[in-house]
């Protein structure tokens, strides 16, 4: 039987699975253009050309709070991920505030996307908060030769977790 993915793999996939789904953001970011870190070892372009714009990229920061208490029957992980675009075009109503939005509302989707995610039989994500963006215009020489708006989209996910299937993976 093969060993169950993890949590954190599991909401990762499944978050960049929703991203490249989306008919709306490939239509404005062609769906090679949206980059995630699942299975190429390195998948970030060092020469970027007009083709490979705008960009997006989905990174993930790591657990940024929790709560695991020894008298408690249940756990929780706070899970920071960002968006990040990459536009290399100055217009913002016509190609970044587009991206943006559609992004939220991908993101909005969470309870029919990561929401029904389970392991060990047990639905483990149950909010989505996003926590802020921040938006500019790039440095070309900060951003891989890059011009044009830029943005980073940060949200959180609240994981929670019986903590005695936690203490089942030791």
């Amino acid at each position: 039987m093969p060993k169950e993915i993890n949590p954190y793999s599991q909401v990762y996939s499944e978050l960049l699975s929703g991203l490249k789904a989306s008919k709306s953001l490939r239509d404005l970011c062609k769906d090679q253009n949206i980059i995630g870190f699942e299975h190429k070892r390195n998948p970030i372009r060092s020469n970027v050309q007009a083709g490979n714009l705008p960009e997006l990229t989905l990174m993930c920061n790591g657990n940024i709070a929790g709560n695991i208490s020894a008298t408690s029957s249940s756990s929780m992980f706070k899970r920071e991920y960002e968006i990040i675009i990459s536009t290399g075009d100055i217009r913002l109503i016509e190609v970044q505030e587009p991206i943006e939005f559609i992004c939220s509302c991908i993101l909005s989707n969470w309870p029919d996307m990561v929401g029904k995610l389970t392991w060990r039989d047990k639905s483990y994500v149950k909010a989505l908060y996003f926590t802020e963006s921040d938006n500019g215009v790039s440095d070309a020489k900060a951003n891989r030769g890059i011009n044009g708006w830029n943005s980073v989209i940060t949200f959180n996910l609240d994981l929670y977790f019986t903590t005695n299937d936690l203490k089942g993976e030791i």
